[in-house]
């Protein structure tokens, strides 16, 4: 498996891999439950959205598709490639955001004109990064995203705007890097009611965790 994520009440999980298919596994059974065909290139990403009710995908190809989180279905694809590769996903309610391999960082809206129907545009597109962006993640507000990339840095924007805040959150006075190596997000911290909502968690190829406070960001953001 290339990719993998649960869904918001943990009940399913869904994996993807280098054979284009997506997997959905019962989490209480452990047991897969659909496969679903129809990608012609390997799945590099995927993440639920809605209230688990859509399944997002990002592939080789560089195309977004969104399914029925439990059937499969088909909603939308892109008709054209968006990057090179998509390499990395994640949701906040209606939105989406998507890492790709050269770097470019862009922002989704997700609509319905009806239950059986749904679709999504892109909202902004950004250069963020000088290579891949490994990992994407929405701060527990939506006010922020989070991106990590193999340039060793973890990268803070203005989730409304597209807008860079800081080139590397990690290190607050971007004297140096933190990681010596790829650098992945591992998870913005919210749900331990004793840990700050601004804290978030990093760890790369270089075997380190680091944990980072972007308060001072969020008071800004806020003036």
């Amino acid at each position: 498996s290339s990719s993998s994520s649960s869904s918001q009440y943990g009940t399913v999980l869904a994996s993807s891999g280098l054979d284009a298919k997506i997997c959905i596994w019962s989490l209480k059974d452990k047991q897969c439950i659909l496969k679903i065909d129809g990608h012609f290139k390997p799945i590099s990403c995927l993440c639920y959205a809605i209230n688990d009710k859509l399944l997002i995908c990002g592939d080789w190809e560089g195309r977004l598709w969104i399914r029925h989180s439990i059937s499969g279905r088909l909603y939308f694809k892109t008709k054209q490639a968006i990057s090179s590769s998509i390499q990395s996903i994640s949701s906040f309610k209606s939105r989406i955001v998507c890492g790709d391999i050269d770097g470019y960082i862009s922002i989704w809206n997700i609509f319905s004109q009806n239950e059986s129907k749904w679709s999504c545009v892109c909202t902004s597109r950004t250069k963020v990064h000088p290579s891949s962006v490994n990992s994407v993640s929405w701060s527990s507000d939506g006010n922020f995203i989070f991106s990590a990339s193999n340039d060793c840095t973890v990268r803070l924007l203005d989730a409304r705007e597209g807008r860079l805040l800081s080139s590397n959150c990690i290190n607050s006075d971007n004297s140096q890097l933190a990681h010596i190596n790829n650098s992945y997000i591992f998870e913005f911290i919210s749900k331990n009611s004793k840990i700050k909502k601004t804290m978030i968690a990093t760890t790369c190829n270089d075997g380190k965790i680091y944990i980072a406070d972007i308060s001072a960001y969020n008071n800004n953001n806020n003036n």
